[in-house]
């Protein structure tokens, strides 16, 4: 999948300094939507450390959203559907290992907490003390299709859900190795959408809704809401 072939749409936040971890407590929607294609999805997710996504999902005609973790190759974790349900809040942390004051030469992962419990160890790389990324971001996505072949006019979009709220946005400092909030003074807040037309950077038109509908009303407050209506 890719944004030439994917029919999605996206809310990202972008944090603008560089820094060593992102968390975000999210309010799953009350209710998901999904008309006709199976392979109909909604992911909420942390992303970073150039390979690393992971959060939670919900797919057609499952019990509820579970976690998932994934990397270049795909899908390295996951939980069961049904885990979370509609409207449950559910606190997502991908951050770098604690130094050790001890062993200062220690090698540190990149680990991925679901309610403060550990769910995935990165391995495919190691970080130092003080080591920083500048790809740490949430994505609100809902995803419909994926085209062998694009055609000639998008098909009517098939994914809806009420509002789901991220709150207690925040990124880890790398000089004080604490956690700051991310707000509109550090933070970026864009939606958009897929398909990317081949050879371009300009999205296909497709039927309404264009976007997400997205609130950022109180992203000094380190919280951002959004719904596909």
């Amino acid at each position: 999948m890719s944004q030439y072939d994917e029919y999605a749409k996206f809310v990202k936040v972008q944090a603008n300094p560089a820094g060593r971890g992102i968390q975000a407590s999210i309010t799953l929607p009350s209710s998901v939507t999904f008309k006709g294609n199976t392979s109909n999805y909604v992911n909420f997710y942390l992303g970073g450390f150039l390979q690393a996504e992971c959060g939670l999902s919900y797919r057609k005609g499952q019990a509820g959203f579970r976690w998932f973790a994934n990397d270049h190759s795909g899908l390295v974790g996951a939980g069961s559907y049904g885990e979370f349900s509609f409207g449950q809040t559910v606190h997502l942390k991908l951050a770098v290992d604690e130094p050790d004051a001890n062993n200062p030469s220690k090698a540190l992962y990149v680990r991925f907490y679901v309610n403060g419990s550990e769910k995935v160890k990165y391995t495919y790389k190691t970080y130092t003390r003080g080591q920083t990324v500048s790809d740490l971001r949430l994505i609100l996505a809902g995803g419909t299709n994926v085209f062998s072949r694009m055609p000639s006019t998008m098909p009517a979009w098939e994914v809806y859900h009420t509002q789901v709220t991220a709150t207690d946005l925040q990124i880890k400092n790398a000089a004080s190795n604490t956690w700051t909030a991310l707000t509109n003074s550090n933070a970026s807040p864009t939606k958009f959408h897929w398909p990317i037309a081949s050879g371009t950077s300009t999205p296909v038109p497709c039927p309404s809704p264009q976007d997400y509908i997205l609130d950022t009303t109180y992203l000094s407050s380190s919280r951002v809401y959004a719904s596909l209506k």
